[in-house]
């Protein structure tokens, strides 16, 4: 059976990986990712050209070499030198603008988090009352659209291999109003993921995720 990550609907592209051999679907916001010369233009098309321009330069070099003798050794190495600095060009320049993807971790939590958003937005609410009704509403909306979802995939985080800490239920009254909404119970090398009722992630420690459940 053909397993989805659940993701909220929205102006998202989409991202294939492999997860226990199982292709799922990850969604990554709408912007244009960072790729290499390599991707933009094809492989086969980026060797060729790296292939022509080598060969532009050992002519040139055979050329140099030939009539210009009588100038000595100089403008043969002038040439080699040219031929190096080209080709170093062409195979540094390939990987401009080349920017990783974000960590499957990142991805996740940010998923989660817009289907926080839209719990709250369609049931006019500021938290999901608990992990059930939460939970019950991802799975309708993806049977909608004629989806399943694998909860261990939506609800435990890559990283720690633990349950997200999933803030539900009314604050209490006077405590101060913390943005996470969603966190990592142990993370990783002394850093927990965090993400903001906004969306967003980001990577902190102990003492950073006590100071922002606390308002601070």
């Amino acid at each position: 059976m053909q397993r989805y990550a659940a993701l909220p609907r929205g102006g998202w592209d989409s991202r294939e990986t492999e997860a226990a051999g199982t292709a799922v679907s990850y969604s990554i916001p709408g912007r244009i990712q960072g790729k290499t010369l390599r991707e933009r233009i094809g492989s086969g098309t980026l060797e060729r050209c790296c292939l022509a321009l080598v060969l532009f330069f050992l002519i040139q070099e055979v050329e140099l070499d030939t009539f210009s003798r009588a100038a000595g050794d100089r403008v043969f190495f002038k040439s080699v030198a040219i031929l190096i600095v080209g080709w170093l060009a062409v195979f540094t320049g390939c990987e401009l603008g080349k920017k990783a993807p974000p960590p499957k971790a990142q991805i996740e939590i940010e998923n989660l988090a817009r289907w926080y958003q839209k719990f709250c937005a369609d049931n006019r609410v500021p938290h999901p009352p608990n992990e059930d009704a939460f939970v019950k509403y991802i799975e309708k909306q993806l049977q909608q659209r004629g989806e399943t979802m694998d909860r261990d995939m939506l609800m435990v985080s890559p990283r720690d291999k633990k349950p997200w800490v999933v803030v539900y239920g009314k604050p209490a009254k006077g405590a101060a109003r913390s943005s996470v909404i969603i966190y990592e119970a142990e993370g990783y090398d002394g850093k927990k993921l965090v993400a903001f009722d906004l969306g967003r992630s980001a990577e902190v420690d102990d003492a950073e995720l006590q100071n922002l459940l606390t308002g601070g």
